[in-house]
């Protein structure tokens, strides 16, 4: 019993010097160990630096202590403390050469609690294990209607309070006897908020080919709807997920098939009433295709464009200031 409270405080007392500076070696004047000191029962007297650090690890195992458990965002991760204890083995070397006036002495264990260790474990177990990027609501189809996919709160560790939870806790079972246990050390994880959830998850056009229709949604919720025209079954509207990349007033119409179904048409038609875009044309990103005002009004609701979809000049004027670029556009048949 005496034994074991001597090396208790011993070891106790080891970790508090490993904190201090240690004191310059007296080994850089002297060539090989001076003193009448033993490391495990085994001398270190006449022995160079190089063999007297060798005997010093091989001599001093490091202790085993009960495992440590930390809890993070629900989940528990043991830490087995010898995993990130290391014998301070220049510390006990210093003794070892120090100047003495103690005739024979034993030079007691010494450890480090690894910081680069802890930082290692912190990172490859409990962040790896924790970590979650935020999630924002985002459009998706749904049996070809829109429907607005959930968030996620994302979370992180807190890398810097967690490396010190650890080490304050290894360094506790250190100093503690091999029996002793500890209860489970909260680490402390933040919440990442999404950009964006169902309140501000912005506007997105839904068109239905099938149903000739155009709906306008913001935050989830219908906005507009709207009767277009679609594309013939020769130049069929593209099917799929799109987004409106360009918005342009008034615009310039240039020939799209000079050598085909516009070869009769001039190669380009400026701004004005006989302009196939109209006065306002939303450019999505595939090639060719608009969602733009046209002048023949009696097509709408009809299968008559070259793959853009026709509006009402004031169907199209009223819509085009309530979509931003970027706004998704789902096309559904």
């Amino acid at each position: 019993m005496k034994s074991t409270l001597v090396r208790t405080v011993s070891i106790a007392l080891a970790v508090a010097l490993a904190w201090s500076a240690v004191p310059a070696l007296a080994m850089e004047t002297i060539s090989t160990v001076p003193n009448e000191c033993t490391v495990g029962g085994q001398s270190l007297k006449g022995l160079d630096a190089a063999a007297a650090r060798a005997l010093i690890l091989a001599a001093t195992p490091v202790p085993a202590r009960a495992p440590r458990t930390f809890v993070a965002a629900g989940k528990a991760f043991t830490l087995n403390p010898s995993a990130v204890i290391k014998v301070d083995v220049e510390g006990m070397l210093a003794e070892a050469f120090a100047a003495t006036s103690t005739p024979s002495f034993e030079v007691m264990p010494r450890y480090i609690v690894s910081t680069s260790l802890i930082r290692a474990w912190v990172d490859s177990r409990v962040a790896a294990g924790v970590n979650r990027a935020p999630v924002s609501s985002r459009y998706v189809l749904r049996n070809s209607r829109i429907a607005v996919a959930p968030y996620v709160i994302g979370r992180r560790l807190d890398r810097v309070k967690a490396y010190a939870a650890v080490r304050s806790a290894v360094t506790s079972s250190l100093a503690a006897s091999a029996e002793a246990t500890f209860p489970p050390v909260p680490l402390r994880v933040d919440a990442i908020q999404p950009s964006r959830t169902k309140a501000n998850v912005g506007k997105a056009i839904l068109v239905d080919e099938s149903e000739r229709r155009l709906w306008l949604y913001k935050n989830g919720k219908l906005e507009r709807t709207y009767r277009v025209a679609v594309g013939t079954a020769q130049y069929p509207t593209p099917k799929g997920t799109f987004k409106i990349v360009r918005k342009v007033k008034n615009p310039t119409w240039t020939n799209p098939a000079p050598n085909g179904w516009g070869a009769d048409m001039p190669a380009y038609i400026g701004p004005g009433p006989s302009n196939p875009l109209g006065t306002r044309a939303l450019y999505l990103n595939t090639p060719g295709i608009r969602i733009h005002g046209t002048s023949k009004r009696s097509s709408i609701g009809t299968a008559a464009s070259h793959g853009c979809m026709r509006m009402l000049r004031e169907d199209i004027e009223a819509l085009f200031p309530l979509v931003p670029i970027g706004t998704p556009v789902f096309i559904v048949r």
